[in-house]
């Protein structure tokens, strides 16, 4: 895979002594120093990752030899802030989260070494000894850092945990780094064992590689690793080429906040896209795309039926119709836009603008005159005429109130 789009705007790729004395100058670890007891503990993971590569010191990872749990206590007592614990033994992390830091420990299980060689990639296995250093390397992670690559450690170590193949996918799409021919060959093989993850898991993985990176690029990073292959997400047939729709998606990235925002909601429905394009009805597409990676519920069925209703406007004759009686919600024509690959974005903004102003119009007649004059009791079938009256009320067909009592008149005739 090729580096991420965000390579240029990064920094430049620090050597072991620039990274050592970026790291003793942190703002965050100078604060962190005289906390730390006297036992050793290390920087690693992310935060050297990114050290290493140039870029700002954000995630505070944690390897403490031995036991974590004491250490994340007096932390979180000593920064105001509450320690809990993350996953199940034998990969529990525990959490520190205060006003002023937030950090991720976990022990060191056995020697520093074999620590080490049950990390993901070499960028990741390399530590930093606070407060000062050294920076230990027994990897390669530095030089591979300063090449861009990203490569794995062992292959065992992604069958013991296979969201590292996730997290690969993530750093390959959001970083400066790009997989090895061995190591995406070794992520495809053991793409499988995503199943077993808990969906949980799966989720928060996906949710930090979506917020930086295009749809476009992680869809087709995805379908490169088999990863959504794996998960199920994808149908096993062949299916039509997404590309399209994914570049539609990524386009409203930057139309602004809003739709930037709408953009990350609707934004997950790009799973379903094989599904949609082999004509799957739109419910279950999107319930069978995104039940694999963690959702369900509500949230899950607010999603749907949002995707359903802009998949109806796809073959409507006049969009207006069926907007007509509904509140109006950007996330429905967002998702119409990337779908309707033949409308420009200025006829979309009208279209919102319309709807927004028509939402705001009085029914032409009260709800109560209609139930009265269409002969209904209450139920489903008065709020089918109310939504025809608005419907018709939106193309021009009925304009008055005089109108739309003869329309409800003339409905009530016997046909024949």
């Amino acid at each position: 895979m090729r580096r991420a789009a965000a390579a240029s705007t990064t920094g430049q790729v620090r050597d072991a002594l620039a990274c050592t004395r970026y790291l003793r100058r942190a703002p965050q670890l100078r604060r962190l120093a005289p906390l730390l007891p006297s036992a050793p503990v290390f920087l690693t993971g992310g935060s050297v990752r990114d050290a290493l590569l140039g870029l700002p010191l954000t995630d505070i990872d944690l390897a403490v030899v031995g036991d974590a749990a004491p250490l994340a206590k007096v932390l979180a007592e000593k920064l105001h802030g509450k320690a809990f614990p993350l996953g199940k033994e034998p990969l529990v992390t525990y959490r520190v989260v205060s006003s002023s830091l937030s950090l991720d420990l976990w022990p060191v299980t056995g020697s520093l070494e074999e620590d080490v060689l049950r990390r993901d990639f070499t960028v990741n296995a390399v530590f930093f000894r606070l407060p000062g250093g050294p920076l230990l390397d027994l990897v390669g992670g530095v030089e591979d850092a300063a090449a861009g690559r990203l490569v794995a450690i062992r292959e065992e170590n992604f069958l013991a945990d296979p969201l590292r193949v996730l997290r690969g996918l993530r750093l390959a799409l959001t970083r400066p780094l790009r997989l090895t021919q061995a190591t995406a060959a070794m992520l495809r093989r053991t793409a499988p064992g995503l199943r077993t993850v808990a969906r949980e898991r799966i989720r928060e993985e996906l949710v930090k590689m979506t917020a930086q990176a295009p749809w476009s690029r992680a869809f087709a990073g995805g379908v490169h690793l088999g990863v959504w292959e794996a998960l199920g997400v994808t149908p096993s047939e062949p299916f039509p080429d997404p590309q399209p729709s994914l570049n539609r998606l990524d386009m409203l990235r930057h139309k602004g906040p809003i739709w930037r925002q709408v953009c990350r909601a609707v934004g997950w429905a790009a799973l379903a896209l094989p599904r949609l394009l082999l004509g799957e009805p739109p419910k279950e597409a999107v319930v069978a795309a995104l039940e694999p990676v963690g959702f369900a519920g509500k949230e899950l069925s607010r999603l749907a039926r949002i995707i359903a209703g802009a998949e109806a406007l796809l073959t409507c004759r006049d969009p207006k119709e069926l907007l007509a009686p509904l509140f109006p919600q950007r996330e429905t024509l967002a998702w119409f836009f990337v779908r309707k690959h033949e409308i420009p974005w200025r006829q979309l903004l009208t279209l919102w603008r319309w709807w927004q102003a028509f939402a705001k119009r009085p029914p032409l007649l009260p709800s109560e005159e209609v139930l009265a004059l269409a002969g209904l009791a209450p139920g489903p079938q008065r709020f089918q005429v109310l939504a025809e009256l608005r419907r018709l009320q939106a193309t021009g067909t009925l304009r008055s109130p005089a109108a739309a009592r003869r329309f409800l008149h003339q409905r009530q005739k016997p046909h024949g």
